[in-house]
């Protein structure tokens, strides 16, 4: 503990907190993150006898030492490749085949966020990464209008009646009513009181760090994640932190991605529209249902309950 204890100083404690160390962590997460995968493999290799039952990589304790480039060598160190172990070598070449396929298919995921564009194959619209998360409409689209009659948010710094989500709920008022108002103070005072309790647990870890670092010699103690911890305590109190109108951060997140997913929602729905083709040759307006009048009687019924 001496020893580690002399290795902590103020330049190395502030290179950890501060700097963010991308290298370092994705290099931590690729040992340990996808240790359960190799794992998985290992058990897939112990089944059809490439590994044995009392091999090191086939016990639970030892999850997370090794990873999968470890796994696979090992494998291939146990398999005669001969006739009598064809059953193993297919199991092999398709847990290769399986990874391949994985990552090709990062690659194509990112290839084709950096094209710019993406397309339906046979259709006659094309959807780009630049609009698919966003309305073309969004002053009238249904969705939108419920959201901002709800919350009543105006765009941070915009007018009154531009709202968050742009649509033209605010239009008619000039701005929130009285009780959008009276949500965002409530809010904003729901905010805070959350943002108190999150101080005090903040204050206690950070208590809890430092008597623990000094115990154990060990930056964040034995006990925190020194991947996580960093990051998870400072975004903690940052989402937490209210600002325009009441609202924090991670609320704003939240309705962010109910925006974006409205948005992916409506284009999708009007590209299959817009491709859609009637095979039958009837009248478009015959092939919408319509929906209709419940009777009498179930209406009867469902008042008498509600009733009682």
């Amino acid at each position: 503990m001496t020893a580690n204890t002399q290795k902590i100083n103020a330049k190395s404690v502030a290179k950890y907190i501060l700097l963010p160390g991308i290298l370092p962590r994705a290099k931590e997460l690729g040992n340990e993150g996808f240790g359960y995968l190799a794992f998985l493999f290992a058990s897939v290799f112990q089944a059809v006898r490439i590994l044995p039952s009392l091999h090191p990589y086939m016990q639970p304790a030892n999850i997370g030492k090794f990873t999968i480039r470890q796994v696979l060598v090992a494998a291939a160190n146990n398999i005669e490749f001969n006739r009598k172990n064809i059953d193993q070598i297919a199991v092999f070449i398709a847990i290769l085949l399986a990874l391949a396929i994985l990552f090709l298919q990062f690659f194509l995921l990112i290839f084709g966020i950096l094209s710019g564009s993406a397309f339906a194959a046979g259709t006659t619209n094309t959807v780009s990464w630049t609009n698919l998360f966003v309305t073309e409409f969004p002053q009238v689209d249904i969705a939108f209008l419920m959201l901002d009659y709800v919350f009543g948010i105006p765009t941070i710094g915009g007018s009154g009646t531009a709202t968050f989500f742009g649509s033209n709920a605010l239009s008619a008022t000039n701005g929130p009513t009285p009780f959008h108002q009276g949500m965002h103070a409530l809010f904003n005072f729901y905010n805070l009181a959350l943002l108190l309790v999150g101080a005090l647990i903040f204050v206690y870890y950070i208590i809890v760090v430092v008597i623990e670092t000094a115990q154990t010699g060990v930056p964040f103690g034995r006990r925190f994640s020194k991947l996580y911890a960093p990051f998870r305590l400072v975004i903690a109190i940052g989402l937490l932190v209210p600002f325009g109108y009441g609202f924090n951060a991670s609320q704003y997140i939240v309705l962010g991605a109910a925006k974006l997913g409205s948005s992916f929602a409506t284009n999708g729905w009007i590209l299959f529209n817009s491709n859609l083709s009637n095979p039958i040759g009837a009248d478009n307006k015959s092939l919408v249902a319509r929906p209709r009048f419940p009777p009498s009687d179930e209406l009867l019924y469902f008042s008498s309950v509600y009733h009682a």
